[in-house]
Order: structure tokens, then C-alpha cells, then sequence
């Protein structure tokens, strides 16, 4: 009898190791998405009106590249993200 309490304490020892491992990396996945997701809004926001050529002409966004990608590490680096997350780094 002492084996298998023994036995069913070890199986839930291991299962709720395995629970908690899965949750987090969720949260850490999360984490990493919610960051992604800021540093987008804040790029996308960078955009300028380009000049409207008629009078009846609606004005146009224009992104520039490099404007963007600074906006976007400056956003993390504001949140402290390339300190949390190792290996992070705004690419083209």
C-alpha cells in the first residue's frame, strides 16, 4: 500500500511540475505577443500626411522605414523589454 501512495504522490508531483512548466511559458508567450502587439501601434502611429496634390485630393499616410523601426525599439526599450527578453532585437 505504502508503494502506490508513494507511487500516486510522485505522478502528481510530476503532472503538476508539467502544469506548471506549460503555464508558464503561456504567460511568457503572452508577455512576448502584448509587446509585439505595443511596439506595432507605436510604429504604425509614426506615419506623416503626404501632401495632397488637388483640392479635392484626400491626404495619404506615409511610413517611412527607418522612422518605424526607431519608434518601435524605442517603444521597448521605454518598457524595458530588451532587458526582460533575451535575444530580442527590431529587424527589418
Amino acid at each position: 500500500m505504502t508503494v502506490l501512495i508513494i507511487g500516486f504522490v510522485m505522478l502528481a508531483l510530476l503532472v503538476s511540475t508539467v502544469v506548471m512548466a506549460a503555464s508558464s511559458l503561456y504567460i511568457e508567450h503572452k508577455k512576448l505577443l502584448s509587446l509585439a502587439d505595443g511596439a506595432s501601434v507605436a510604429a504604425a502611429d509614426s506615419y506623416t500626411l503626404g501632401q495632397v496634390e488637388t483640392a479635392g485630393g484626400t491626404p495619404s499616410a506615409l511610413l517611412n522605414g527607418q522612422r518605424v523601426r526607431n519608434v518601435a525599439a524605442d517603444y521597448l526599450s521605454r518598457n524595458g523589454a530588451f532587458g526582460r527578453v533575451d535575444g530580442l532585437a527590431v529587424a527589418a
